[in-house]
């Protein structure tokens, strides 16, 4: 079971590397303010390890992309209702929902069992 990826979990692979360069992006935008921009460098870094470590199969690849997911629902969050534009609100949408879709995908049972501790 170790060699198969399940499809939940190639999928939320794929999400996390999305939000990886959707947190790049979000540096360079001029609307947004320099300490979140900064906040999603910081994310965009740990989400490429924390998809890296999905792909392996690793466990701290599951646990450390769901913290980014999750951080970066938050930093999303505010702009669905305090964005200035409406594009920034349709952004900030799609990425709080994706971030829950990933989160909700890293978490199934069949994600789970793959990471499951083999009894001693």
């Amino acid at each position: 079971m170790r060699n198969r990826r399940p499809a939940a979990l190639t999928t939320a692979t794929v999400i996390c590397v999305a939000n990886s360069l959707g947190n790049l992006a979000a540096f360079g935008a001029p609307p947004i303010p320099r300490p979140m921009a900064y906040a999603s460098l910081l994310l965009a870094v740990a989400g490429v390890f924390g998809a890296f470590g999905l792909w392996r199969l690793a466990r701290w690849g599951a646990l450390g992309s769901a913290a980014v997911l999750a951080l970066t629902a938050l930093l999303a969050a505010p702009g669905v209702v305090f964005a200035p534009f409406p594009a920034l609100r349709i952004v900030a949408v799609v990425t709080v929902t994706l971030d829950i879709v990933g989160i909700l995908l890293l978490f199934l049972p069949v994600s789970r069992r793959v990471y499951a501790v083999p009894p001693v």
